[in-house]
């Protein structure tokens, strides 16, 4: 009996030492000096996301160890999985140039975290890449402390299929052919901007019938067609805001409503039907364009527009 127990726990021991091998991080590493062949750890980083999201489990998290400059290939990273990628305080930059994006995000419904979180790096698709970042699938993404620039498309393209929340703060998304933000889930699906520059991109932010989009402490300026747009069915609340030096300020198509901001140097101000809590202040716009309807009742406010 006691030999069988012995000839048992060797087995045990046989089998858990092979298994490190076969096993997934929960915290991965990516360097410039690593090696994909590599196990991904801080001692033994790799060199690609590709190889890091191989080799991490679902809610794990990989992190840049230094800033070098990747040229991804004409193909998107795919994040298939939970996870946080933080390249805080590394400058990690992509130059994101292709046919494609640079991220996809697609979740399966098997993931029960249903969460990504990236953060404190640069996409940079120098006019000729597809979107910086695609969400397909995914209950919650986090977007903090980056920059999305030069995307021949959108800079971030909410195009899920089921509702879900994407947040991004901290955040600067300029220079992209096409919507900065575009919100065009399924119906319920929210955003969350917080402290977030939208600057020089063809639409700052705009939402598609059913979206609901909160926008605060943000910058919509220089967008070649507007700085906020609502398709009719859509919502979008604009709260403590600067909207600046863009070919129309909001265009509205009874969906957007806006208090407490700096409507500035359009060259129209408001373009359809918008509703105001009040307190927004007007000045150097080409034209004011549609009158503002009041929310609420009367109040002293109301009166600022």
């Amino acid at each position: 009996m006691l030999l069988r127990y012995f000839l048992l726990t060797l087995s045990l021991m046989a089998v858990c030492a092979g298994s490190p091998s076969h096993a997934q991080n929960y915290e991965s590493y990516v360097a410039f000096t690593g090696n994909d062949a590599n196990p991904c750890t801080h001692g033994s980083p790799c060199q690609s996301f590709f190889a890091a999201l191989a080799k991490t489990g679902a809610g794990g998290s990989i992190s840049c160890i230094d800033a070098p400059l990747t040229v991804i290939p004409a193909f998107p990273i795919t994040i298939r999985a939970s996870v946080t990628i933080d390249c805080t305080g590394a400058a990690y930059s992509f130059v994101a140039g292709g046919c494609c994006n640079a991220f996809t995000i697609n979740l399966p419904q098997s993931d029960t975290l249903q969460t990504v979180r990236l953060r404190g790096f640069t996409i940079n698709g120098i006019g000729s890449g597809g979107r910086g970042i695609e969400i397909d699938a995914a209950s919650i993404v986090i977007l903090e402390d980056m920059k999305i620039i030069q995307e021949s498309q959108q800079g971030v393209a909410d195009i899920r299929t089921s509702p879900g929340e994407l947040r991004i703060t901290n955040t600067a998304i300029s220079r992209n052919a096409a919507a900065g933000v575009g919100v065009a889930g399924a119906v319920g699906n929210v955003a969350i901007l917080d402290n977030v520059t939208l600057d020089g991109n063809q639409y700052g932010v705009a939402a598609a019938n059913g979206n609901n989009v909160t926008v605060s402490r943000s910058i919509l300026s220089r967008n070649s067609v507007a700085g906020v747009e609502g398709d009719n069915g859509a919502q979008i609340v604009v709260d403590r805001s600067t909207i600046s030096q863009n070919a129309v300020g909001v265009v509205s198509n009874s969906s957007v409503r806006i208090s407490n901001n700096n409507i500035a140097f359009n060259g129209t101000a408001i373009s359809g039907f918008a509703g105001t809590f009040g307190n927004n202040r007007f000045s150097g716009n080409g034209s004011f364009g549609t009158n503002l309807t009041p929310l609420g009742g009367a109040t002293s406010d109301l009166g600022e527009q």
